[in-house]
């Protein structure tokens, strides 16, 4: 199996776009929402196959991952897209998904979490649906917690690329899911994550903070901390790669194609005309417009305490 590319970073970061900015290259295989509810059955990932179809693959591509209206809305949610597989990852790796909230404190994963067994059925599985999808590469990703002294028992020839965004605007948009709800337990369970950081941080925010925006902040500050932190210990500089959210969105030829050259992965067609279609944008400044000036103050302050860390 040639070297897998697991994207990681703090939730927010611009991991999702860029997963799909890949996914749309011709070696690269991924899970679909679809393989991702039934990993244990690799025949779905033929599906993905559609995308190869010369001439409509590339546009149904582009329709599928940005609502595209050729499509009809009652047949979206069928259509196949690269997402975080949550699901595959936890069907194979007992220890890959912590127990949010639960009595265990966070912990990073490491080398003694993961048998034997486990690797086996977790690559057997893995060059099963690169065969059903006629892919060469396996393309991952997943968020929040470093695990890469845990995912490189299982793929050691993996390349890790790491998407940072700026923290005030990941902050900001984790802050609006909390908002919303779509991050169930993140603010409610915020004993329990905050655990993970360190000391000081923990300190400093239960006596001047103690506000969901700035949680956030600390959130984005301590997933980027150890991710840097195992890399450094675990990983050689061919196989671990940081690249800038902003440069993805303002040059995602130039950015992504030197990270693939560098893996030995040819230029690509494919993700040429993807990255044509999709017209990308830099978000970076919607949270200024979001928030008063005692807000980005604060937040200011803790992204800047984080990144002296």
């Amino acid at each position: 199996m040639e070297p897998p590319l697991l994207l990681c970073g703090a939730p927010r970061s611009g991991t999702t776009i860029t997963l799909q900015l890949l996914a749309a290259h011709e070696e690269l295989g991924w899970i679909s929402q679809h393989q991702h509810v039934r990993p244990e059955i690799p025949s779905v990932s033929v599906l993905n196959r559609v995308y190869d179809l010369p001439v409509v693959g590339g546009r149904l591509y582009h329709q599928a991952t940005q609502g595209g209206r050729l499509i009809p809305e009652a047949l979206q949610d069928y259509m196949l897209v690269p997402v975080e597989p949550w699901g595959f990852w936890d069907h194979f790796l007992e220890h890959f998904v912590l127990d949010r909230g639960g009595d265990d404190p966070p912990r990073r994963r490491t080398a003694a979490d993961v048998s034997e067994s486990e690797i086996e059925r977790m690559r057997t599985a893995t060059r099963r649906y690169l065969r059903a999808q006629g892919k060469s590469r396996f393309l991952s990703k997943y968020t929040d917690f470093s695990r890469i002294e845990y995912l490189t028992q299982v793929f050691p020839e993996a390349t890790f690329v790491h998407v940072v965004r700026d923290g005030r605007a990941v902050a900001a948009s984790y802050h609006q899911k909390i908002v919303t709800g779509e991050f169930i337990g993140a603010w409610e369970k915020r004993t329990w994550w905050m655990q993970d950081w360190p000391s000081e941080w923990q300190r400093i925010w239960n006596e001047e903070y103690q506000d969901p925006l700035t949680f956030a902040a600390f959130q984005w500050g301590n997933f980027v901390r150890s991710i840097r932190e195992e890399a450094s210990d675990v990983l050689s500089s061919e196989k671990y790669f940081e690249v800038r959210y902003k440069d993805i969105m303002e040059e995602p030829e130039a950015c992504l194609g030197e990270v693939l050259s560098k893996m030995g992965v040819s230029q690509s067609g494919g993700l040429e005309a993807y990255i044509d279609r999709v017209g990308l944008e830099n978000r970076n400044y919607k949270w200024r417009k979001r928030y008063s000036r005692h807000e980005k103050n604060r937040l200011n302050r803790c992204v800047q305490m984080c990144s002296e860390k």
